[in-house]
């Protein structure tokens, strides 16, 4: 019986030995190093991370804010998928990139909140105060400012189309939904949306609705087809297309009121991965070309 336990005893150490190398190895290899920076909104503190370009030309700069998915950063900042694409780019094109880390409120299931009303806006409030602060830190003339979303994120980043659209020109997400009966959504400008999906994804499906498991405030959430008709009808777009590449179908809206576009594309037999090119083209770069196209401000180039 003795031997037993040691050998018991011996298996439970290096389980935990095991487990602790994994997990040291994973947050080495995925773990944000970017500077973190810390702002108060009201009397909670929230942090985000911040790529600035070294060499910034005089024209104004433009902000990606990136809204990560899984625990979107309330257990520890991560990188971005292709964070070291995203960088180069940046760093050519004159962009910035803020990494904002969610946190769980209240019972909420998530660390962004979703379906946003008056009594729940406090990741609304977050993004607006870490705007303010990165302007106030930085010295330089403010672009456009745009919203990247994979997963969870994705999600948030239809809160942010539906309460932020004096702030941000367009938005481009992978992998996320919105609700189907969003609480209050009604955009003061029209702005530009890009939407990926894989139509194989098996977390967040294509072609089905869904219910949160634990969070009846939020509701039922729409499927894909769904949540881009919700979009093309609210900006009335007058015209389409659609072009199907290898396994890529694209579809365009566009002459929507005050020049939005609408932008999908469903990447067939894909799953919720983030696909590192779309069509032989990088997804960052992908996405950056949409987002450029999709600006409000005008530069002095």
């Amino acid at each position: 019986m003795s031997k037993i336990l040691k050998i018991s005893g011996i298996c439970f150490l290096l389980g935990i030995i095991i487990i602790a190398v994994w997990w040291s190895y994973l947050y080495y290899k995925y773990s944000q190093y970017l500077p973190e920076h810390t702002v108060y909104v009201e009397t909670d503190q929230r942090s985000y991370n911040l790529f600035f370009p070294e060499n910034s030309s005089e024209k104004p700069l433009d902000i990606v804010v990136y809204f990560a998915g899984g625990s979107a950063g309330s257990d520890g900042a991560w990188l971005m998928p292709q964070q070291q694409i995203w960088e180069e780019l940046a760093a050519k094109e004159g962009i910035i990139i803020a990494i904002p880390q969610g946190k769980i409120f209240f019972d909420n299931e998530s660390a962004w909140q979703l379906n946003t009303d008056l009594n729940t806006m406090q990741d609304i409030k977050f993004i607006d105060a870490m705007l303010k602060d990165i302007r106030v830190k930085n010295e330089f003339e403010f672009g456009d400012v745009y919203g990247v979303g994979y997963s969870l994120g994705s999600m948030f980043s239809y809160e942010i189309a539906c309460q932020m659209s004096e702030t941000f020109s367009a938005i481009a997400s992978f992998a996320g939904t919105m609700p189907v009966q969003p609480k209050a959504c009604n955009p003061e400008q029209n702005i530009s949306i890009m939407h990926i999906h894989g139509t194989d994804d098996p977390i967040i499906q294509y072609d089905e609705s869904w219910q949160w498991k634990a969070w009846d405030s939020v509701g039922a959430m729409q499927d894909v087809a769904s949540l881009i008709e919700y979009w093309i009808e609210k900006f009335n777009c007058a015209n389409s297309d659609q072009t199907e590449i290898e396994s890529t179908l694209h579809k365009t809206y566009f002459d929507c009121e005050q020049g939005a576009k609408v932008e999908h594309y469903a990447l067939i037999d894909w799953d919720h991965e983030w696909p590192n090119n779309i069509n032989g083209i990088l997804t960052p770069l992908l996405i950056w070309q949409f987002l450029d196209q999709s600006r409000k401000r005008k530069t002095n180039e």
